[in-house]
């Protein structure tokens, strides 16, 4: 009887185990759910270096502010994902320096973390790259909740069920090869955490900048900027919410809040308005009801960084940089050779900044460049 009841059993139970075991396999072969304290540790000491890109969790804000308690830096990139270009090869000193792209979504989100930083610190300068929509009142308040909270982390096993599905989907997509996550992936001195980073080398590097991956980014133009057009100027989605009744008071009290915790702390920030694509730049302007807000937030940041003495540029438009949209990654997001040139240009209009910039390294290094959207390779 009891016999019997376990081949029932097993019988029951062996098709859905057969269906879970490929999502396990590629979950935890590719590192995906590899502890993240065990991933920080890695990547926050020694030589070696690291692609950490996960597929279907973002625990961008935990993961980047325990490296950045970690490395101690002196200077740091922070923002949205639009400024995860900036290289620890951009400075004298590359150990100084740490990217925080990718954990800022909005005000709240940017408070929290100077809130965060110790009172015994060594970061002497913050890079902040603004993103147009966080002086939009109407921006959801729940948008960029995905990336998760500074100071929690909770273990992905939770959300394996629907991740194991996705995985599926990516398999039947043509976008995780089960052959090339056999294959011992370190031979070229790299290590990779992460479906994205195993498949395509796409993930967060040790000093936290990110390469987008290898086949990235090679589109024509009508996917690399078209669609995101249509989707931002055709449903005025969450990230480009429309601005036709917008209040900026109480965005421009929270700035100046926040630029008088940086200064408390001994902090300088330089900061500037990251740009946008000629060709989306040109679709908002044609809409004055909605988005006619963008024209101005130069003119409101300003006065406000001026009271701290603390350097703003407006990069929104790109001419303003005389640029095209040719070293774009896409609508919204900076290649690393345009970073670069922000970079430069922040230099040379901010003095202070320029005890931390090789000049002339960097200008030889732009010029004889051979990548199309790196300069330093990956």
């Amino acid at each position: 009887m009891v016999k019997r009841f376990i081949i029932n059993l097993l019988i029951f139970i062996s098709p859905p185990i057969l269906v879970l075991a490929i999502p396990f396999f590629v979950l935890f072969k590719s590192g995906e759910y590899t502890n993240l304290n065990a991933i920080i540790k890695k990547q926050g000491s020694g030589d070696k270096k690291y692609f950490f890109g996960l597929a279907y969790t973002d625990p961008s804000r935990y993961y980047k502010y325990q490296l950045f308690l970690k490395k101690e830096p002196e200077i740091i990139a922070l923002g949205s994902s639009r400024v995860l270009q900036f290289r620890d090869s951009f400075f004298k000193s590359p150990s100084s320096f740490y990217n925080m792209g990718g954990t800022i979504q909005h005000l709240n989100t940017l408070e929290k973390f100077v809130d965060l930083i110790p009172a015994q610190h060594h970061l002497k300068v913050i890079i902040l790259s603004i993103d147009q929509n966080w002086l939009n009142l109407n921006l959801l308040e729940g948008f960029g909740q995905r990336e998760g909270d500074f100071d929690k982390y909770n273990y992905p096993i939770g959300s394996f069920l629907p991740n194991s599905w996705d995985v599926y989907k990516d398999i039947f997509a043509g976008k995780i090869s089960l052959s090339k996550l056999m294959v011992n992936n370190t031979n070229d001195g790299y290590g990779y955490f992460g479906v994205a980073a195993v498949m395509r080398k796409a993930g967060n590097r040790n000093d936290g900048s990110r390469y987008f991956g290898e086949g990235e980014n090679q589109q024509p133009y009508s996917t690399r900027f078209q669609l995101f057009i249509d989707r931002v100027v055709k449903t005025h989605d969450e990230q480009f919410k429309s601005g036709d009744s917008l209040e900026y008071k109480s965005c421009l009290q929270q700035f100046s809040r926040i630029l008088g915790k940086c200064r408390a702390k001994g902090i300088y920030v330089s900061a500037y308005l990251a740009p946008l694509a000629n060709c989306l730049t040109e679709e908002l302007q044609k809409d004055s009801v909605h988005y006619a807000y963008m024209r101005h937030l130069g003119d409101y940041l300003k006065p406000v960084f001026s009271t701290y003495n603390y350097p703003l540029q407006d990069y929104t438009e790109l001419k303003s940089l005389s640029m095209n949209d040719s070293e774009m990654l896409d609508a919204l997001h900076c290649s690393e050779k345009m970073s670069l040139r922000i970079w430069l240009d922040l230099g040379k209009k901010d003095p202070d900044l320029l005890q931390y910039a090789d000049i002339p390294f960097l200008k030889k290094s732009l010029d004889e460049n051979k990548y199309k959207f790196e300069v330093f390779g990956y």
